[in-house]
């Protein structure tokens, strides 16, 4: 073989091993949590964006309320007997936060110092044993005191957090009457902009392997086992548009139905990294370990294009005192086309891979709204919505070729919603609106009882609308949170997201 074609081969190797490791080291992470490889996070777009229906906790599958109702049930729209349009804008603030409580643990004390970043080594002493440590170098002023007596939620007691904002315009809407022979029928259409796409995941303290959790590593007394300890992140940002149109007639006076297609489009800024900070040597059976540092990262950078159509069908039964509604969004694909740049840096060299590129898709099922609405007195009407999607039939296409040992991708969850929304009409050109919802997340914890389905979010709205004979305004604030804890033998881990939004839109008829 030629200088020329070993330098080749050995190249390819070099590349395929660094593919390889991109692929293995997220396999890792599961088991805490984290650490799923770049795919669909963030952009399985959700129903309607009105702002009154949000200030409504989205019970809007049974209501009948002109341009309000396009994204959630289009037969709603069948009472519109003149040209409307409305616009709406949104200031959007997204907060996270981590807590990770390390137990001291019996046979290696101090080791929480570390990872909770009580304890900082000086690279002086990068491999030195514990026990020497202990006894020549250690003083009291060199640990930070941890926090106490603050709740697990807390700020205070959070080891880290981000806020994310973005203001930007947030949706248009028409709606346009029209006659067909002798019956009326009303074309809607929307278009929502989700500019605040900020899906997030890390984790300061990744360990391969990670020995808190279920995964047993049988070892004999007196061998080393060696942990890396290393920095998770994957983040994507980004834009997505969506556009729905459709038609809605009445049947009879009671019965109403509608249809019609969503759009979703867009593009993302993707990355995700490993950046090894060191390595721990265990001895097992023994009260002695060491610490030493050691770096190596590994990223993925690049955009994803992101691209899928959806139908959907909706009937209303409406009565003087209580309408019933029911939406179908069918089964569809959703497709992301992506480019990314791999990179590895060591102290001793840095190579890069750029422009790898694929097609990715998912065949996600449909969802399935019900609806309610009980009108007791003029002024007054609540609803109660109910959704299922059953994302755990979903099935996935990859580009990269995956097998049982080296997947990083989890199975997809079941999604549940429950919303409630009460309207009062205090005087004719005044109405109150309240809601809530809880919506269960597609993740779920590890170590936690629950294992069919992921923690809620929990989402309370209230907001007005105000007439004049030229239009209407409507105000919405929305606050959502996440609370949920990973539980592993060796630790806890306290995550709390919250997105509080502010909107405002203004109807006309023309």
């Amino acid at each position: 073989m030629t200088h020329s074609n070993l330098f080749h081969v050995l190249k390819y190797r070099y590349i395929l091993g660094l593919i390889v490791t991109l692929m293995l080291w997220p396999v890792l992470s599961l088991g805490q949590a984290n650490g799923d490889n770049l795919d669909f996070q963030g952009i399985i777009f959700q129903s309607g964006s009105s702002v009154k229906a949000l200030a409504y906790g989205k019970a809007y599958t049974s209501r009948v309320d002109g341009l309000n109702s396009i994204g959630f049930n289009m037969a709603g729209l069948s009472d519109v007997s003149d040209v409307m349009v409305n616009v709406s804008g949104r200031y959007n603030q997204t907060y996270w936060q981590e807590n990770q409580i390390w137990y001291p643990g019996s046979d290696y004390m101090n080791l929480s110092f570390y990872l909770e970043e009580l304890y900082t080594l000086d690279p002086t002493y990068s491999g030195w044993w514990q026990n020497d440590l202990i006894d020549s170098v250690w003083t009291p002023d060199d640990f930070r005191e941890p926090v106490m007596g603050e709740g697990y939620y807390s700020e205070k007691a959070a080891d880290w957090t981000r806020e994310g904002t973005n203001q930007d315009l947030h949706n248009i809407s028409a709606a346009l009457p029209l006659k067909l022979g002798n019956r009326q029928v009303v074309f809607g259409a929307e278009y929502n902009r989700h500019s605040g796409i900020h899906d997030f995941d890390r984790n300061d303290t990744h360990l391969d392997p990670h020995f808190g959790t279920s995964r047993r590593i049988t070892m004999d007394s007196g061998d080393t086992l060696a942990v890396d300890w290393s920095r998770f992140l994957r983040k994507r940002t980004g834009t997505l548009h969506d556009l729905t149109g459709g038609l809605a007639f009445s049947i009879t006076n009671a019965v109403r139905i509608g249809g019609g297609i969503r759009s979703v489009f867009g593009t993302t800024d993707d990355t995700q990294s490993l950046e090894k900070y060191g390595h721990f040597n265990f001895v097992i059976d023994e009260k002695d370990w060491m610490f030493a540092y050691d770096t190596l990262t590994t990223s993925i950078t690049g955009k994803s294009t992101i691209a899928g159509t959806q139908p959907f069908f909706s009937t209303l039964l409406k009565f003087d005192h209580f309408h019933v509604g029911f939406n179908v969004a069918f089964p569809y694909e959703l497709e992301r086309e992506w480019t990314y740049t791999f990179r590895q840096v060591s102290p001793e060299n840095e190579m890069e891979i750029p422009d790898s590129s694929g097609t990715d898709s998912v065949k996600l099922p449909g969802t399935y709204r019900l609806g309610l609405t009980l009108k007791p007195i003029d002024r007054l009407r609540f609803s109660l919505d109910v959704e299922t999607t059953s994302y755990s039939n979903a099935t996935y296409s990859r580009e990269v070729p995956q097998t049982d040992s080296l997947t990083s991708y989890r199975e997809s969850l079941d999604q549940r919603s429950i919303r409630f929304g009460l309207e009062y009409q205090i005087a004719d050109f005044l109405t109150l609106i309240g809601g809530y919802q809880n919506t269960t997340a597609l993740l779920i914890p590890y170590g936690v009882a629950i294992r069919d389905q992921g923690p809620p979010y929990d989402t309370y709205s209230v907001g007005a609308s105000l007439s004049f004979g030229f239009g209407t305004f409507d105000v919405a604030y929305v606050t959502r949170t996440l609370k949920y804890y990973d539980a592993y033998y060796s630790n806890r881990n306290f995550t709390l997201k919250e997105n509080q939004q502010v909107l405002i839109g203004y109807s006309l008829k023309l």
